[in-house]
């Protein structure tokens, strides 16, 4: 399966746009999903970053990553 297109859930447009000029230069395409998640309130940064993508996931099931 090839991914065309992946999801980034921020509703920062700018680091969306970052994010966007970054990874064109890798080829990759990106598209901003403004979406609300419920933010763990982990010490671990990785911690709240995968659940919040495993619950946006679990709804939308499409490529993505949280800022």
């Amino acid at each position: 399966m090839v991914i065309s297109k992946i999801y980034f859930a921020t509703n920062n447009k700018h680091k969306f746009h970052e994010a966007e000029r970054v990874l064109k230069t890798y080829g990759l395409n990106i598209e901003q999903l403004s979406h609300e998640y419920t933010e763990s309130r982990a010490d671990n940064c990785e911690i709240i970053a995968k659940e919040a993508a495993a619950e946006i996931y679990k709804k939308k099931k499409i490529p993505l990553f949280v800022d």
